[in-house]
This record gives C-alpha cells, structure tokens and sequence, in this order.
C-alpha cells in the first residue's frame, strides 16, 4: 500500500486527500442532518403534547378535587340559594373538566400515528362514571333532605371517587414517563451527534495533516530541485566560462602581437583590423568574467576581504582606466569629488568591479555626452554617484535591469549587447559589502546609479 501511494504525483495525493475530506464533511452534515431533525422531532413532541399533557393532568387532577370538596360542601348547606350556587359551581367544574379531556384528545390526534393511551380512556371512563353517579345517585338524594340519609350516598360514591383517582394518577404517571423518555432521548441524541461531531473532527484535523505533510513534502521536493538546478547551472556556467576564457586569452595575446607587429610594419589596414579583434576580445571577456562571477556568487563562494582602502587613489584609478572607451564614443568621463575622502574598511577588488561595471554601462549606453562619477563622505558612510547622459531607462523596466540576464528590452541587446548579468552582480556586490545599489533614470536624458556604502560594516561572503 505504502509503495502505491509512493508512484502516486503530488496532484493524485492532493485530490485524493481532498475527496477524503470532503466525503468527511459530506458525512458528517448528513448525520448532523439526520440528528437535528430527530432532536427536532423529539422536541415538537415534548413541546405539542407532553408539556401540554402534564399540565393538563394537574388542571383535571385539581377540578376533580374541588368537584369532591362541593359535594362536601353541598351537604353541609341546607339553604336553597346556597345549593343552587354549589351546583352552578359543580356544573361548572364539569364543563372544565370535560374541556380539558377533549383538549387532551386535540393533542394526542394533533400527532401522526399516535392514539389515546390506556390509561387516558380509562381516566375518561372514570371521570363520566363517578359525573354520572353524582347526578343519578347523589344530587337527587342530597336535594331532598340532608339527615341521616345523605352521608351514606356519598360514601356509596367513594370507590367511584377512588378509582378516578387510581386512573388519574396513573395516566400522570404515563405523561411523566414518556416525557422523561422523550428527555432522555434529545440527550443521547444530542452526545451521539457530540461524539460523532469530535471524531469526524479529529478525522478532518487528520486529512488536514496528511495534506499539509503533502504539501511540504512537495515543496522540499521542489526547493531541492530548483537547489539542485541552481547549483548545476552555476556550475555549468563556471566550468564553461573557464573553458572559453583559456583559448579566449590565448587569441586576444596573439591579436595584440599580430597589432604590433603590424604598426611596426605600417600596415594601417591590418591594425584597425586588429583593433577591432582586440576590442571584441576584450569584451567578450568581461562578458565571461560577469558569468564567472555571478556563478560564484550564486554558490556562496565569494569571500569579502575588508581592509583600510584609499578612496581617492582607487577611484582615480577606475576613472583613468575607462576613459580611452569613453573617449572613443565621444564621451566626456570626469570624476568629481572634493579629493579628500579618505579611507574606508571596504573590500578594494569589489568596489573597484562596482564601479567598472556602473561606468562600463554608462560608456556603453552613452554616445557623445558626459558621464560622472561623484563621490562624497557622509555621516553614514561614503556615497557614489555614476551620472550619463545617455539613453536612459523606462520606468516600467527598471525592475528588470537586476534580474539575471535581463535588460530593459530586447532592442538593447541587439543594439549594444552584453548578457545583463554587470548590474546584477554589481547590486549583489554592494549588499555584500553592507551598502545598496538604486538607480533612477528617464528616457532620452540618461540614467543615475546610486551606491551607498557604510563607513565601518562587518561584512561577511
């Protein structure tokens, strides 16, 4: 079984655990369903006639008494307006009672498939028997006289009394009874529809696990593959990039021979042929060194070494060395700065690959127009400003410029080439040596990069 559910994809498992769930939930609404409407019965039954039942059998319970207590009193009153009252009275307990029985009997129709109990017809069966007898054995007797011969009439009512009693009691015990059941039965009900209610819970927690070890299961698997992805294309991208740049160097040294050589001829033609080589060849190195170093950064393999650096010296430097391509498209390059500022504990190769590859950019992107690079101390640390004049950047792209090998658009690369991985890297330098990089920019009036670094920064690879 563990082997099947092993061959089966993460979107079987997902789908199988969901229609598990919903049959669970499907189920338990059902029996929630079913137990409501039990409970429901069970409460219209306590409500139409058991309440209603017992309430009842108090009221014909008390009118029997107080029908027993006017007999009683009708024989201690000898004045005919007295009588005449009691019996209005007795007539009037008569007509109570004989309303409730026919209440009684509204209330046990009401219900389907239920019948008057036993005890109920033997009650109404008492209750006419002993009525009768008050008028066709007592009343007539006790009108007449109330000597001697009226005590033992109504005592000759007695086992009629009696036996109204017995089945007057009996059918409230009945009502009692039922009711009780009718109680007991919402209660079990009721913990049943409880206990299911916890299980069926408890089975939904549990699908809710396996979907989440599911879910986790199938993200390790993922984060792992694209690790692993990462990992082989970092490394692909390496080793092919040394690959290129050993027989890659081994051409642009022959190009240079080839170009002095030539000059020491006089040959022009060949030489602006071997110029062109050798700007090819020194372009598509700093392509490849982009690759490599975006690679090792990607493997965690580049270390920051901090040392006290020089900033005026090292920024003079990267400056002077761009500024034959500068001039070759026509551009003004120019590094302004007070020419005090000092030293900062910084990784000198990085910030150097920073700002090469910021003003390699602004050379490339920038024709006939001026570029800068403004340096200055602040509170915080030191502040770089690489500013051209040049093509500029769209807003809508300008997320784009620091994801891996993209640019603004496909126009660009035609036109200029490159791989857009030098302003990833650089970003990827600066956060690693504690600073930031941003960049503002409109099209058609050039672009600004902004490097920020601290003044003192434990920096780590």
């Amino acid at each position: 079984m563990a082997v099947r559910l092993g061959k089966l994809s993460v979107r079987q498992k997902l789908l199988g655990a969901l229609a598990l769930h919903l049959l669970l939930m499907l189920g338990l609404g059902a029996f929630a369903w079913r137990g409501m409407g039990f409970m429901k019965e069970r409460a219209q039954l306590v409500e139409k006639r058991t309440i209603p039942l017992l309430r009842n059998v108090d009221e014909i319970d008390h009118l029997q008494t107080r029908y027993r207590s006017l007999q009683l009193e009708y024989l201690i009153h000898s004045n005919a307006a007295d009588r005449e009252r009691i019996e209005n009275e007795i007539l009037g307990v008569e007509r109570s009672v004989d309303g409730r029985l026919d209440r009684q009997l509204t209330l046990f129709s009401a219900l389907p498939r239920n019948e008057p109990p036993a005890s109920f017809l033997a009650m109404s069966l008492a209750w006419r028997r002993y009525k009768g007898a008050h008028h066709q054995r007592f009343l007539p007797v006790a009108s007449r006289s109330n000597t001697g011969t009226v005590q033992p009439a109504l005592s000759r009512l007695n086992p009629l009394y009696q036996d109204l009693l017995a089945t007057t009691r009996q059918f409230a015990h009945q009502s009692e009874l039922e009711a009780t059941a009718a109680l007991d039965a919402v209660a079990g009900t009721y913990r049943g529809s409880r206990q299911v209610i916890l299980l069926a819970t408890f089975a939904s927690l549990l699908v809710s696990a396996g979907l989440g070890f599911v879910l986790a299961e199938a993200a390790h698997r993922a984060q792992h593959a694209a690790q692993a992805a990462s990992a082989a294309k970092s490394l692909f991208l390496a080793t092919m990039s040394h690959e290129l740049r050993t027989p890659l160097n081994a051409m642009l040294g022959y190009a240079q021979l080839l170009r002095l050589e030539a000059r020491a001829k006089g040959d022009s033609s060949l030489g602006e042929d071997l110029d062109r080589l050798v700007g090819a060849g020194r372009h598509l190195t700093a392509v490849i060194d982009n690759i490599l170093d975006f690679s090792k950064i990607e493997q965690g393999k580049v270390d920051v070494l901090v040392e006290e650096v020089e900033l005026d010296g090292l920024l003079s430097e990267v400056v002077a060395l761009l500024a034959p391509s500068a001039a070759e498209r026509g551009n003004r390059l120019e590094l302004v700065s007070d020419g005090k500022l000092g030293r900062l504990a910084t990784d000198a190769a990085k910030l150097r690959q920073i700002l090469f590859n910021l003003l390699s950019n602004a050379v490339k992107f920038t024709a006939d127009g001026r570029i800068a690079l403004r340096a200055e101390r602040t509170p915080a640390g030191l502040a770089l400003q690489v500013e051209d004049s040049g093509i500029g950047i769209a807003a809508e792209h300008l997320a784009l410029i620091f994801q891996p090998f993209e640019q603004a658009d496909g126009s660009i690369t035609r036109r200029f080439g490159g791989t857009g991985l030098g302003l990833v890297v650089s970003r990827q330098l600066a956060e690693m040596l504690g600073g930031s990089l941003t960049v503002t920019s409109r099209p058609g009036e050039g672009s600004t990069f902004r490097v920020a670094l601290p003044a003192s920064k434990r920096v780590s690879a």
